[in-house]
């Protein structure tokens, strides 16, 4: 683990991939997530981008507690299953400033997609509308890496006993 690694020690440490409600999760994991945890996966998923999977998400997909830790703990959709995201086989692709960025998640209420940006290795999270990206005021956007550790570090609320 190169990208993960500071969030999964977090994660292992608190004993969230322990959680009832992440293992009840971990049965739900999708079928295209679960397949992004083998190279064939990824290969398919590569030959319909035209670019590589970056390093820090080819971690993720094979770290499926990691998803489900998200899944659970975040105001946002991981598992893709929402029918506005599902325009044909996760996860979904939006062009944004002319570049392609996959879809991380999305915010079941607003409508928005969190996705990162293909090309780099630890590429950048952006949050926006199918057409368009969200100028987020806040400061500079994270890695993934970052945005990922950031999820895990800063879980205050408890996960289902």
């Amino acid at each position: 683990m190169k990208y993960l690694q500071r969030a999964l020690a977090v994660a292992e440490e608190r004993g969230y991939f322990n959680a009832p409600e992440l293992l009840r999760l971990q049965e739900e994991v999708p079928e295209w997530l679960r397949a992004l945890a083998h190279e064939d996966g990824l290969a398919k998923l590569e030959a319909r981008l035209g670019l590589p999977v970056p390093g820090a998400l080819r971690e993720y997909y094979a770290c499926p507690q990691l998803a489900c830790f998200l899944e659970a703990s975040m105001d946002g959709e991981v598992f893709l299953k929402d029918p506005y995201v599902a325009d044909g086989e996760p996860p979904q692709v939006v062009n944004w400033w002319g570049r392609p960025h996959l879809a991380i998640a999305f915010h079941g209420h607003s409508g928005m997609i969190c996705a990162v940006r293909l090309g780099e290795e630890d590429p950048l999270v952006f949050w926006g509308f199918e057409d368009e990206p969200y100028e987020d005021k806040r400061g500079p956007p994270l890695s993934f890496s970052e945005w990922v550790f950031r999820h895990v570090d800063n879980h205050k609320a408890r996960l289902d006993p």
